[in-house]
């Protein structure tokens, strides 16, 4: 075996798969799950005190949670170009959106509308040019 071998293969260009681009969504939606647990989290800590049981367990669930993206996150990027993979990351914002409408009863404005969509756009756009 030679030095040449152990050599990364730098610019090899991968043809990203649908269901790579579905199971890193999914993926994405489970991130989302942490930011809806720490503000959940937040508000127990408030009402009970930041060491209760309760805040301790969520924030136990938090860890697990990062701890699975982690996991299967790192699995995907092996199989598909970073760029890809972290440009898709940026969907969490319109998960963001979703979780504080439905969980939480927030307003969506107008301005997060946009925001997501110039977002998803850009998504689209870098997917497009693979």
């Amino acid at each position: 075996m030679s030095v040449a071998d152990l050599k990364p293969k730098l610019g090899k260009i991968r043809k990203t798969s649908r269901k790579h681009i579905v199971l890193l969504h999914i993926n994405i939606l489970l991130y989302s799950a942490v930011g809806v647990l720490c503000k959940i989290a937040a508000n127990a800590a408030n009402e009970q005190g930041l060491l209760s049981w309760e805040v301790i367990g969520i924030f136990t669930a938090m860890l697990a949670v990062l701890a699975v993206y982690a996991f299967f996150y790192q699995k995907l990027i092996k199989v598909m170009d970073l760029t890809i993979a972290y440009a898709n990351r940026s969907f969490l914002t319109v998960w963001t959106l979703v979780w504080a409408m439905l969980f939480f009863k927030e307003q969506i404005t107008v301005g997060n509308l946009v925001g997501s969509a110039l977002i998803v756009g850009g998504i689209w756009m870098v997917v497009q040019s693979e």
